[in-house]
């Protein structure tokens, strides 16, 4: 738990049915059980869509507050690419405050895909 501590991320990558997502969410329900941490898991597919959502009904930002409260949230990509500067902007608004955790079977170059802009996939995949 100590990578939430420090609001730092994981991806894990890997192959479908490896467990990525499984392990993801021992750790949170580890978090919640063992050290009273808040965790939230989301199909990253419906966290793009609530932010699409926002996005059109003009109430931008209301999803990241409230996550701003969790110690860890975790999600699966993939997703679309309109989706992927939504979510890219969430993670940016969390980024150094609290931990997220996204499974994928993407390999780095896929990622493309879904991080369009250079500096998204940059910043995102390499921090």
């Amino acid at each position: 738990m100590e990578f939430i501590a420090a609001a730092q991320n994981l991806v894990p990558v890997g192959g479908t049915g490896t467990g990525k997502t499984h392990l993801a969410t021992a750790i949170g329900i580890l978090g919640i059980q063992c050290h009273s941490k808040r965790m939230r898991f989301y199909s990253t597919v419906d966290l793009v869509n609530m932010l699409e959502q926002e996005k059109a009904t003009g109430k931008q930002g209301r999803l990241a507050l409230r996550l701003m409260y969790m110690d860890l949230v975790i999600g699966y990509l993939p997703f679309s690419q309109a989706g992927g500067a939504l979510l890219f902007h969430l993670l940016s608004k969390l980024y150094e405050r609290i931990s997220v955790i996204i499974t994928t079977n993407l390999t780095f170059s896929e990622r493309s895909c879904v991080f369009i802009d250079a500096m998204m996939k940059l910043r995102y995949w390499i921090d």
